[in-house]
């Protein structure tokens, strides 16, 4: 039997305290500890490993804290419209386009862009005639979608397959990592960040555009949070986000 989405949701929901790639743990209302200088960045939820391992780099070179708070789809742009704390964003461009609709985009902050790809990934013992052999976890779609499953799958040769519909990559990613399934759809983000998993098959150029710009916030609780975005920017930053499959756009 698969995971069901209520027993995965209520993983998630049991996970009271998560340790970020900072070493603070957040518990609800904020961080347990924090260094004097620290920066909230707010990203979606498949950039979190990278920005995580970027933050720990940046930590070493400026003893200033990022804690990386990976944010749903189509939440993003409340939370910081309600007075979240939030200095750094990374995200799609239509969230950013979000936040300068509200006055929340700096326009004096650089902005970084990055392209990151969808793949086919199965855990390394799978072979990849189980992999492709199906089922598949794949997203549902849904409005806010940056990638349809059905035409990334059939562009791979995929189409006919079966597919097992889940709520995002993560649950996709969750579910071949686990076995639940012989191989899941997922940013290559996703696969990258799980020692298990390999990549079967990338989607091919033009069937999936996934795009991620950096940016600060017009509502920073401390100065000069623009110094992680150009961070990222750095050869160091771009090096760092190159091994999760996350490539600068010139």
């Amino acid at each position: 039997m698969y995971p069901s989405r209520r027993h995965l949701m209520l993983i998630g929901a049991s996970a009271a305290f998560v340790l970020d790639g900072a070493g603070a743990a957040w518990v609800p209302g904020g961080y347990a500890q924090a260094a004097e200088a620290h920066y909230p960045l707010h990203c979606d939820p498949e950039l979190a490993a990278a920005l995580r391992a970027a933050a720990l780099a940046f930590l070493a070179k400026s003893d200033i804290r990022v804690h990386v708070l990976p944010t749903s789809d189509g939440l993003l742009v409340p939370q910081v419209a309600h007075a979240a704390q939030s200095d750094i964003v990374m995200s799609r461009p239509a969230t950013i386009v979000g936040l300068a609709a509200i006055g929340h985009d700096s326009t004096e902050a650089p902005h970084p862009r990055f392209r990151g790809r969808v793949v086919l990934a199965c855990l390394a013992a799978t072979t990849d005639a189980q992999a492709r052999g199906g089922p598949i976890a794949a997203p549902d779609p849904r409005p806010n979608a940056c990638f349809d499953s059905a035409s990334v799958l059939a562009a791979i040769g995929l189409g006919g397959v079966h597919r097992e519909g889940t709520v995002d990559t993560a649950e996709a990613a969750f579910m071949a990592a686990t076995g639940a399934v012989p191989a899941g759809l997922m940013f290559l983000s996703d696969a990258r960040a799980d020692a298990r998993l390999r990549v079967v098959a990338e989607a091919p150029a033009g069937s999936a555009d996934i795009q991620y710009v950096a940016t600060t916030t017009q509502v920073p609780r401390r100065p000069q949070p623009e110094a992680f975005v150009r961070f990222l920017a750095s050869p160091e930053g771009v090096a760092i986000l190159a091994r999760y499959g996350l490539e600068p756009i010139a």
